[in-house]
């Protein structure tokens, strides 16, 4: 439990770097069919 805290106070002194904005790994085609089961309401 020790080394398991230790890390976590070392963790929380570092800067988190989540400034950056999120984007797909590729571009999303807008002419595809929606996937099955969307907007299906059960």
């Amino acid at each position: 439990a020790a080394m398991i805290a230790w890390a976590a106070l070392e963790r929380r002194q570092q800067p988190d770097n989540l400034d950056f904005a999120p984007r797909p790994r590729w571009p999303l085609d807008p002419d595809a069919p929606p996937p099955p089961g969307r907007g299906v309401r059960a």
